[in-house]
Formats: structure tokens, C-alpha cells, sequence
């Protein structure tokens, strides 16, 4: 019974997603060389996630949407303000950042195959917006080899981080 309460109440984010909830809700994503950031209001219990999968935009959007979920400014751009919308206050929230690692190993070389430009272009890009938005970080958990999976609680500002990491010898 209490795994399926719990079941009801998480709100699993997949790539180029943004989701705001309230206390009550749990949201969850996994991620590998993407980022997910986490935005809470403490005092009302608003909190909210985006799962980016690229730092910038390489050319203009098919669609003409402005706000879309796959690149980061866009995505953090709109994370704030659904959780302004909320009710939430900029001068109160805090993030977490997650994400960023490295996907492919070269056993041989004992590095990452291919660049890291993606990965810590992702990083800097979340850093960067959030400094800029004067949006303090309380915890990261980045970088690595491995994927990531993350469930934020909304009602207590917790994000518990499963870190699996690739088999690097």
C-alpha cells in the first residue's frame, strides 16, 4: 500500500521537460550527459525541475517556439517562471544541479570517449543562468562517469541522487 501512494504522488520528468508541484509531490528523471536542475521555495513548498539535454541552441526552432524544455535557457527560463506563477518568490528559492556525466568510456585511452565539451557546456550553461539570476546552489552532484537518477521531494527541498557509474578500467 505505501509503495503505491508513493507511486501516485512522483511525477517522472524525461528530457526536454519542465515541471513545477507542490508539497505532496515528488518529481524524478534520470539523466546521463543532461542536466536537471531543481528550483524550491522553502517557505510556500513550491518546487520545480527541468531536464535539459543541450547548452544552446544550434539553430532556430522548426516550431517557432521561444520556450522549450530541450535547451537550457529556455528551459530555466521557463522552470522560473512556472514557479513564480506558483506562487514561489525569486529572492527565496534555492537549486541543485545534477547531471553532466560521461556516457561512453575509453578503456583503452581511461577517458571518455568522444568530447566533453557537451557535458560541461550543460554544466557551465546551468551555473552561468543561475548566477546571473543571483539564484543560490546549495548542492551538485555532477560530472562523473555514469548516468544519474534523482527524485526531488517538494515538500521537504530534498533531492536523493542514485549515481551509477560506468565501468571504467
Amino acid at each position: 500500500m505505501e509503495t503505491d501512494s508513493l507511486a501516485r504522488c512522483e511525477i517522472e520528468l524525461v528530457a526536454g521537460e519542465v515541471k513545477v508541484a507542490a508539497a505532496g509531490r515528488r518529481l524524478k528523471t534520470g539523466l546521463g550527459s543532461c542536466i536537471a536542475v531543481t528550483l524550491w521555495d522553502p517557505l510556500v513548498r513550491i518546487g520545480g525541475m527541468c531536464h535539459y539535454m543541450n547548452s544552446t541552441r544550434q539553430k532556430p526552432s522548426a516550431s517557432g517556439s521561444a520556450m522549450d524544455g530541450w535547451y537550457s535557457e529556455t528551459a530555466l527560463d521557463l522552470l522560473l517562471k512556472r514557479i513564480l506563477t506558483a506562487g514561489g518568490q525569486r529572492g527565496r528559492l534555492i537549486a541543485k544541479v545534477f547531471g553532466g556525466g560521461c556516457m561512453f568510456w575509453d578503456s583503452g585511452r581511461r577517458r571518455c570517449k568522444g568530447s566533453l565539451l557537451v557535458q560541461s557546456n550543460n554544466l557551465s550553461a546551468a551555473q552561468a543562468w543561475l548566477a546571473r539570476h543571483e539564484i543560490a546552489v546549495v548542492a551538485e552532484h555532477v560530472g562523473g562517469a555514469g548516468y544519474r537518477q534523482i527524485i526531488f521531494d517538494i515538500a521537504t527541498g530534498d533531492v536523493w541522487v542514485k549515481h551509477v557509474p560506468l565501468m571504467v578500467s
